[in-house]
């Protein structure tokens, strides 16, 4: 593989999803570089929407990214740092075109900005992001571990979204679902005037259930995909602390520094536990 593309998708890993990046270091030696590629190739396609001015040309941008991963299995290759890498590691593992143009596809969703009917819209939208992500990353690990990393996934960008909510709400994204907006009474207006409002609370846990729900699904699986996996003990630990400050809205972001995040992680990884 290509030392410089390598280089400059482990930066972008490193940089732009540092959970992700995290986890895969505890992935074995030789898969960590196609791993990077993935997180990149998902940096690239999930950030499109806050990079135009209107959807077309997010569209424009998603089918160049279609187009680049058909063009691969027909032995074209565009010039692009993570398009090349991507490339080689679709080839070396013998990974399919369909989970990626289906993550491409999710992602069109982002670009109109239609506020989810209820929590299960949420979680397919999930599922075929970063869930997906998951998956195609389990099969360059374990490929009998997809099933479990697809359900760990989902869980972590449950966590994720629910860790976002402000910020989100404050850039217009509409990911809280209509319907339990209903049952809060909460006006979605209030959501883009200021603090998040009352009774969200019970919108964050209704989303942390469904997360949680995620995780017990992937432990029921055997099969183990280290790097991957990892997600859900990130997932995991971050819901608990939302959960104690009983899921307060105000206290839903818990960044933390990159030793402790490590800590965690190794004391699973050493334990065959995730």
């Amino acid at each position: 593989m290509d030392q410089t593309n390598i280089l400059q998708c482990r930066e972008i890993a490193r940089t732009r999803d540092r959970d992700r990046y995290l986890c895969a270091l505890f992935a074995p030696a030789d898969r960590r570089d196609a791993l990077f590629a993935l997180i990149a190739f998902n940096y690239e396609i999930a950030r499109i929407r806050e990079t135009v001015s209107e959807a077309m040309l997010g569209e424009i941008r998603l089918q160049w990214w279609r187009d680049s991963i058909e063009g691969f299995f027909q032995g074209t290759v565009r010039k692009h740092p993570v398009a090349e890498l991507l490339a080689e590691v679709i080839g070396a593992y013998n990974l399919k075109a369909a989970p990626f143009l289906s993550m491409i596809d999710a992602r069109a969703a982002d670009l109109y900005d239609e506020r989810p009917k209820d929590v299960a819209a949420v979680i397919r939208y999930c599922e075929a992001t970063s869930g997906t992500l998951a998956a195609i990353a389990a099969n360059i690990v374990n490929p009998a571990a997809a099933d479990a990393s697809h359900a760990a996934g989902t869980a972590f960008a449950l966590a994720g979204l629910i860790r976002a909510l402000g910020f989100q709400a404050g850039i217009g994204r509409k990911n809280i679902p209509q319907q339990e907006l209903e049952a809060a009474g909460i006006d979605p207006g209030t959501l883009y005037q200021g603090p998040l409002p009352d009774g969200i609370d019970t919108v964050v846990e209704k989303l942390a259930g469904a997360a949680f729900d995620q995780i017990d699904l992937a432990r029921r699986h055997k099969a183990r995909a280290e790097g991957v996996l990892l997600q859900a003990t990130l997932a995991e630990w971050h819901l608990k602390r939302i959960r104690k400050h009983g899921y307060a809205a105000r206290q839903v972001q818990t960044p933390f520094d990159d030793i402790r995040l490590l800590s965690r992680l190794a004391f699973y990884s050493l334990r065959g536990k995730y």
